[in-house]
């Protein structure tokens, strides 16, 4: 993914999730703000990784002791049933399929395989 669209990714449709999201990176960056820009700036070349950690709940070195407040930061991202459908959705509006489609297409076809469903030979919205 183009860091172009990084913010896009952490944009919630709803405008829900968008401010705990920019919350969950401002608190493992340390920053002053939460401000997308001074999140990217803090960051410099670990904003991918810090989205990462964040997205998937990585507890921060030193943070143990907190560890079930970052676990929780996931929640806010993609790791429930509609933050599932909107990384799906993002996934093909923000044209990222083509690029995933050889890691994933296989994955899927396995489910539906073990659910007695035919191979696809591609997925769409």
């Amino acid at each position: 993914m183009p860091e172009a669209q990084f913010e896009a990714l952490i944009n919630d449709p709803t405008g829900e999730r968008t401010g705990r999201r920019l919350r969950s990176l401002q608190e493992r960056l340390g920053a002053e703000s939460k401000e997308f820009a001074v999140l990217r700036e803090k960051a410099g070349a670990n904003l991918r990784q810090s989205i990462i950690e964040a997205a998937t709940g990585t507890i921060p070195a030193g943070k143990e002791s907190e560890k079930k407040h970052f676990q929780s930061h996931s929640q806010d991202w993609f790791k429930s049933f509609s933050g599932g459908q909107e990384l799906a959705n993002k996934v093909f509006t923000m044209d990222l399929w083509p690029h995933l489609k050889e890691q994933l297409l296989p994955f899927a076809n396995a489910v539906r395989k073990a659910v007695m469903l035919s191979q696809v030979s591609d997925i769409a919205l």
